[in-house]
């Protein structure tokens, strides 16, 4: 996919994050685009939901009344999520999904 183009949506999940101290997240309504190379989340859906963002360098903390839900670190331009599990319908994805 390119800047400016567009892709096809053809489905949406319900997926959760396991973080490394056991905390789950769980995203409903998660959109699936095969085109897409990466798992992206936006920041804009997770804030709406209530959850916070803070950053230091190249990492970002998602947070929930002062409580980190899961981290990302920057590598080059996309945000890689850190010591997570994601899980999607009952399987288990690798935890280097991008947002």
């Amino acid at each position: 996919m390119e800047n400016s183009a567009t892709s096809k949506v053809i489905g949406e999940k319900t997926i959760q994050f396991w973080s490394h101290d056991g905390c789950i997240t769980t995203l409903q309504g998660v959109r699936h685009v095969p085109e897409s190379r990466y798992n992206l989340i936006s920041l804009g859906a997770l804030h709406r939901e209530g959850l916070c963002f803070s950053s230091k360098g190249d990492l970002i903390e998602v947070s929930k009344e002062a409580h980190v839900m899961f981290q990302a670190e920057c590598v080059g331009n996309v945000y890689m999520l850190r010591n997570s599990e994601v899980t999607v319908g009952g399987l288990q994805l690798s935890s280097a999904s991008k947002w």
